[in-house]
């Protein structure tokens, strides 16, 4: 996987994780990275489609084979896996963790397997979306390195609150 990735992917993992609990939005990422698997990875997969278009980037389903009521979501880009939450089923486990096949995800059988989709969010309850975007807007630009009162034009069109230019 090209290093550009890597770097994004572990910015936007520092920028949650610096984030103090109690200051999301969406209150589910105050438990960060513990209930939160499926948000965390669309963020991530937003940040990842923003910043490198031109990958392919898939949603991936998991259940664990010997529990199949315990499900695990995280992204996949060509043959790795992207997880920002695995460290809370076991706390030895770095903080992004980045495998291929016979990794630590094998352990969960893949029952859906999905194209990201940057629209993910348009049946998500308004209040819920509101807050899902405030969040995304503070972390991307922590990760980007920039000012959370200053957004890319980039930014303003994926949120939907600005045209595209001509």
């Amino acid at each position: 996987m090209d290093d550009r990735i890597i770097k994004s992917i572990n910015a936007f993992s520092e920028a949650m994780r610096a984030r103090a609990p109690e200051k999301f939005s969406f209150d589910l990422f105050s438990m960060f990275p513990f209930c939160c698997c499926e948000f965390a990875s669309l963020l991530l997969g937003r940040y990842l489609y923003e910043e490198h278009n031109e990958i392919a980037i898939n949603v991936i389903t998991g259940e664990l084979k010997e529990n199949p009521d315990q499900r695990h979501i995280w992204l996949k880009i060509k043959t790795r896996n992207i997880d920002l939450t695995a460290n809370q089923f076991d706390k030895y486990l770095p903080e992004v963790l980045i495998t291929r096949r016979g990794g630590w995800h094998d352990q969960y059988k893949i029952i859906k397997n999905t194209r990201f989709n940057d629209e993910f969010d348009a049946d998500f309850w308004h209040e819920t979306k509101r807050e899902m975007r405030a969040d995304y807007k503070f972390l991307s630009c922590k990760a980007r390195g920039s000012s959370p009162n200053k957004r890319s034009n980039r930014s303003l069109r994926s949120l939907g609150l600005a045209k595209a230019s001509p």
